[in-house]
């Protein structure tokens, strides 16, 4: 069974990697979205939960797509592509 704690615990370590790997700082990337680098911290530890709006505003920021920060089970099934269509 999947929590909320092991589902921000994932994202937060998910989008922190997405933003090590783009070379832009996590400073960067809380000015740039709005929002304080204490929230944007607390996310990334899994402490309190992204919404949608701040996973397609960081995503816009790195310049990526959003379903990277899809779980791998989500992506590999096919749902992205049988709810987009």
């Amino acid at each position: 069974m999947i929590t909320n704690t092991s589902t921000d615990t994932w994202l937060g370590q998910k989008v922190q990697s997405v933003i090590a790997s783009s070379g832009i700082k996590k400073t960067a990337v809380a000015e740039k979205t709005g929002m304080p680098y204490s929230t944007l911290n607390s996310k990334l530890r899994g402490y309190s939960s992204f919404t949608f709006d701040d996973i397609i505003r960081i995503a816009q920021v790195l310049k990526c797509d959003p379903c990277v920060f899809l779980p791998p089970s989500f992506r590999q099934s096919g749902m992205v592509q049988k709810v987009a269509a």
